[in-house]
């Protein structure tokens, strides 16, 4: 299981499970069973997240996207008088906001609307994503020729938490299992950037010495190497 700290870039897994779970009560009587269906879709997704299982973020995707578009169709009378609304497509969960244009006929009318709350969700879910990174190991290719580099073959390093530089939180720092040394100096963690929720070859190195705040860090105090790449094959 996932050793999970809540924070604000989990947001989102609160949301689909809170969500998820009240719809599908609220619909459980319903006729609606797409829209219960996507409930148990949110809620597989978060429990694949506990087990650190990386497909998690399929479920949570279709989750998001099933809510973008919402289909009504209105009835009225030959007076226009509002009869009723029935639901043809929506999967939406408790929430909506709905933008979009309708076909009106002479008893009924069809609304097509799309759902804007869908965007607030893939935003926290690039985060969600960044975070699902949290206590995997990745393995290191050190593709360097510098003379100055010693490192033991099979390094590799350890996801832990978080790290703001220069304003931006997507850096992740890592424990690495062996130390390195380079130019004289010793660094037993670095620093790997994530962008768009996928980490990139992006690295700096922290030194033995060097702290890291909870607020803001500084770049300039992790010097930044071209020479490490992620070795996919150990992900």
């Amino acid at each position: 299981m996932r050793n999970f700290r809540p924070d604000k870039n989990n947001v989102l897994l609160y949301l689909v499970l809170t969500l998820s779970i009240l719809n599908f009560c609220l619909q459980f009587s319903g006729v609606n069973t797409l829209s219960k269906a996507n409930s148990i879709i949110g809620l597989a997704g978060v429990m694949l997240f506990f087990m650190n299982k990386s497909y998690f973020r399929y479920f949570i995707w279709f989750w998001i996207a099933a809510q973008a578009i919402i289909i009504e169709k209105t009835i009225t009378d030959q007076a226009g008088t509002f009869l009723q609304t029935d639901s043809i497509f929506d999967l939406s969960q408790v929430f909506k906001l709905k933008f979009g244009f309708f076909l009106k006929g002479d008893k009924h009318s069809i609304e097509v609307n799309f759902n804007i709350v869908v965007l607030l969700y893939f935003f926290l879910f690039r985060n969600l994503k960044t975070s699902s990174y949290l206590g995997k190991k990745i393995g290191l290719l050190f593709t360097g020729h510098d003379l100055d580099l010693q490192f033991a073959p099979g390094t590799y390093a350890m996801l832990q938490n978080r790290v703001n530089l220069d304003g931006d939180d997507n850096w992740i720092l890592g424990g690495l299992s062996t130390k390195i040394h380079f130019h004289q100096n010793e660094y037993d963690r670095i620093l790997v950037h994530a962008e768009d929720g996928l980490l990139t070859h992006t690295f700096r190195l922290v030194s033995t010495s060097a702290n890291l705040k909870s607020g803001i860090n500084a770049s300039r105090q992790f010097e930044q190497v071209n020479w490490i790449m992620i070795d996919l094959k150990e992900m």
